[in-house]
């Protein structure tokens, strides 16, 4: 702990008074990105992973490996631009807020610095994975092995919190899983739009002007629907959606309706309604697609929608109520329950799912009341 704590003192006091970046970087100015006269720092780019409005990430090697078996890691670049002075406002958010993380779940943090330009880098574990939904398709994983998964990264974000870190952009693509020689680890990637709880209790601030993560897996309180301070519920929330698409194959909305609506209607229409619980969700399928769903967690479908209309789609329910002060209280009771669930405890009452899409309707219509 105390090494962390002094790496999260070092990574404040290299942001003191940062340069604006106006340069660009090397593969912007045309340059081969797998030409090993391309450096960062002390590291040799190997090839672009992507960009973004952030800047570019790099799959990297030390310089000082020239010759031997080298470790790659991934290097994010800021790219400077007209909002030089947000993006960088992020960059140091990430950089300080995954100084303090170390957890099996998350991607590793190594070190943050300068290029000789005066660009700023943060260099991090490589993780060789898959997105957490294409590896549950690929390897037919039943629904036990898909809660392990998610138990993982519950946890991971328990982990988060404790240290006072909030993700706000949890989504399947931000989840990747590898193979180890224990079995598959799922990791928690990019917290280039993380909080720190910190800095929420000091500023009282909940977002960065608009809208932060992605709409589709955001709560209600970071989109705004309703007013209420954000803290951990609101990863919980996302964390909901992320069980609820990874155990039942959809989102609970009309996805495809709803990308073709502006934004603010979107918001609307996916919180104006109660949650659909799981094994509802399951009824409005066609047999064909139920079967197949069924089939690739390797159950029936009758057997299936009586799973997801028990136990398990009580707590996914609890973590998607639209009134944070009703949700599941913390990352941590969420990771003790799935992983309790994951250990053949998927038997269980019904009917919970049901009063918790009631308590949803009677939170949006006294909101609705209040509002108007």
């Amino acid at each position: 702990m105390s090494a962390i704590m002094s790496l999260t003192t070092e990574i404040e006091n290299t942001f003191i008074s940062p340069p604006i970046v106006t340069r660009r970087l090397p593969a912007e100015l045309g340059c081969d990105a797998h030409s090993t006269s391309n450096n960062i720092g002390p590291y040799r780019v190997v090839s672009v992973l992507g960009r973004g409005g952030m800047g570019s990430v790099f799959k990297v090697r030390r310089v000082s490996e020239d010759g031997a078996t080298p470790r790659h890691y991934a290097l994010k670049v800021i790219r400077g631009n007209s909002n030089a002075r947000l993006l960088f406002r992020r960059f140091e958010r990430e950089a300080k807020a995954l100084a303090r993380l170390s957890h099996p779940n998350i991607a590793g943090f190594t070190e943050v610095g300068y290029s000789a330009d005066w660009e700023p880098y943060l260099v991090m574990e490589l993780v060789d994975g898959v997105p957490l939904l294409e590896y549950a398709r690929e390897e037919r994983l039943g629904l036990e092995g898909r809660l392990r998964l998610f138990a993982q990264v519950a946890e991971a974000v328990a982990h988060a919190h404790a240290a006072k870190v909030l993700h706000r952009d949890i989504k399947p693509s931000n989840i990747l899983v590898c193979e180890t020689d224990l079995g598959p680890q799922a990791k928690l990637i990019d917290f280039g739009v993380t909080k720190l709880i910190d800095e929420l209790e000091e500023d009282g601030l909940t977002q960065d002007g608009g809208i932060v993560g992605t709409p589709g897996y955001a709560s209600p309180e970071q989109v705004g629907f309703v007013d209420r301070p954000m803290d951990g519920r609101a990863d919980v929330f996302s964390l909901g959606l992320v069980l609820y698409e990874l155990l039942v194959g959809a989102l609970p909305y009309d996805t495809e309706r709803l990308a073709r609506l502006p934004l603010y209607r979107r918001i609307r229409e996916m919180f104006m309604r109660p949650i659909c619980p799981p094994a509802r969700r399951l009824q409005r399928m066609t047999h064909a697609e139920l079967a197949l769903i069924a089939f690739e967690r390797g159950l029936d479908a009758a057997r299936f929608q009586r799973i997801m209309g028990g136990r398990l789609g009580q707590a996914n329910m609890r973590a998607l109520v639209i009134d944070p002060n009703h949700r599941m209280s913390s990352a941590a009771e969420m990771a003790h329950e799935v992983r309790s669930l994951s250990d053949g405890k998927l038997a269980g009452a019904q009917g919970f799912a049901a009063v918790v899409a009631w308590l949803n309707r009677v939170v949006l219509h006294r909101d609705r009341l209040v509002q108007w």
